[in-house]
């Protein structure tokens, strides 16, 4: 036995040696009636439990000739290729590793979890794109719903997610959000992209050069120009704040006794020549002397409510239509 044992893990060598795909050590069930394979897996599983939850696995068993394992021809005279007398199906274009994630996620029921914020990021992509791919649905809603919750639409939301340092899936944030962009783009989940759009185009653009190798090259382009169009909207917000200081303080009750529309002034917006988004909202407090609470607060809600504006109009500047299409779109997919 021992050298049966052996002898089958020389021939595993020689085959792995050769680039030829493996069986994969759990996702080869012996009484499996179909084989997937892959660029290095193989993987023996069951066309009911598959048909059951993709609508293209569905529709690929029922078509002539595919999926069936009797004379291993149509008849239209093409040949099904079998593997150890099942069929054998390529998967042309996916990894192994992820389909791996895809069949545990789908077999066993405590691979994936979307309340686990530890969820490996490679094992989000996995899933993101291939249920996508194949129509997974009901895991597909479970990967949106749980990216959704790390990339909120609400722009409290998101100020929280942008200034924390947690990472993301086990990743840091410039990492998490930039494969997220390029899987939801390639996989076509719009009511993804707008605020992944949004989040990749607040970085430096030493952290964007470094991004864009990874990147679609379309997808690259609408973030290149959405994320100029941003910029150049919080350009004239910083550009403004001295000219509109008086009109902010506006009509506030002045707790001093020499008014501060007369000597409050800015300081230091020269800090902000390269601007973020999340940044805007503390303006008020790290760059604005001699003014009381009451008309820094005045001032404050007078950015807040110009940056809201800026916030709204965010979509857009990514060739999207606005935050309640793509809240539309997620909650079509989720009740779908």
């Amino acid at each position: 036995m021992e050298d049966d044992a052996e002898a089958q893990r020389g021939i595993k060598r020689r085959k792995e040696d050769q680039g030829e795909p493996q069986r994969h050590d759990i996702l080869w069930f012996p009484d499996g009636n179909v084989v997937l394979a892959t660029d290095k897996y193989l993987f023996k599983v069951y066309k009911g439990l598959l048909s059951m939850h993709s609508s293209v696995f569905k529709d690929m068993f029922e078509f002539p000739n595919v999926g069936e394992s009797n004379d291993g021809q149509s008849d239209g005279g093409t040949v099904q290729e079998m593997y150890e007398g099942v069929p054998l199906v390529t998967l042309v274009g996916d990894k192994g590793e992820d389909v791996a994630c895809l069949l545990r996620a789908l077999y066993e029921h405590r691979y994936y979890n979307r309340d686990d914020p530890d969820t490996p990021l490679d094992v989000i992509v996995a899933l993101l794109v291939l249920s996508a791919k194949y129509n997974f649905k009901d895991l597909m809603k479970d990967v949106v719903m749980q990216i959704s919750k790390e990339f909120p639409m609400s722009l409290d939301d998101m100020d929280t997610v942008i200034d924390e340092e947690d990472k993301i899936f086990g990743e840091d944030h410039c990492r998490s959000g930039f494969r997220l962009l390029d899987a939801a783009f390639t996989s076509g989940v719009d009511a993804l992209l707008p605020i992944l759009f949004f989040f990749c185009s607040n970085v430096s653009l030493d952290t964007l050069y470094e991004a864009a190798r990874s990147l679609h090259p379309e997808c690259l382009q609408i973030l290149i120009k959405g994320r100029e169009s941003l910029t150049l909207a919080m350009y004239r917000i910083v550009s403004d704040l001295p000219e509109s200081l008086k009109a902010d303080i506006g009509n506030s009750k002045c707790a001093d006794e020499r008014p501060c529309n007369k000597k409050a002034r800015y300081r230091g917006l020269s800090n902000l020549i390269k601007p973020s988004f999340e940044k805007l909202a503390w303006i008020e407090e790290e760059y604005l002397d001699s003014i009381c609470k009451r008309c820094r607060y005045s001032v404050g809600m007078s950015i807040e409510k110009k940056r809201k504006e800026i916030w709204v109009k965010i979509p857009s500047y990514f060739n999207y239509p606005g935050w309640d299409v793509a809240q539309a779109k997620r909650d079509e997919l989720m009740n779908s």
